[in-house]
């Protein structure tokens, strides 16, 4: 099954900060030198759906870091952004990003994408049975 890279990308940015190191580690000699083309945080606006009319407005913003980076020895470029000001993953997830598209490595960040999603997923799976633990039988008060 093809996995698209912004999904892996996806799972990649919730993976611990080892694995991200790892996988920049892995990566980072098939890209060469890189080159930043903007770093630094952004707002992004936070649009949302209103379900009655259908209409779209914005919430607010929230705080990105964002990193941009440009390889042109191979021709590529890699972008990553976070929530919040967290630098090392947005600059991990970018160097990932031009590793997907050069295809570097894509088994082994497939597959730590994969391991990021069912550790979420395990992770959700706590959450919403303790969340269940704690409601209450209106029926019995």
């Amino acid at each position: 099954v093809h996995v698209d890279e912004l999904e892996i990308l996806g799972a990649l940015a919730g993976a611990p900060m080892e694995v991200l190191r790892a996988l920049r580690a892995r990566v980072s000699p098939g890209l060469g030198k890189g080159r930043v083309v903007r770093e630094g945080p952004a707002l992004v606006p936070l649009p949302f759906r209103d379900s009655r009319r259908g209409t779209l407005f914005y919430l607010g913003e929230a705080l990105v870091y964002e990193v941009w980076l440009r390889f042109p020895d191979k021709g590529v470029e890699g972008y990553g952004a976070t929530l919040g000001p967290d630098r090392e993953r947005a600059r991990a997830l970018a160097i990932l990003d031009a590793a997907l598209a050069l295809g570097l490595e894509r088994e082994a960040l497939e597959r730590a994408a994969r391991d990021a999603l069912k550790a979420r997923e395990e992770e959700d799976r706590r959450l919403w049975s303790w969340v269940e633990s704690t409601r209450l039988e209106v029926e019995t008060l």
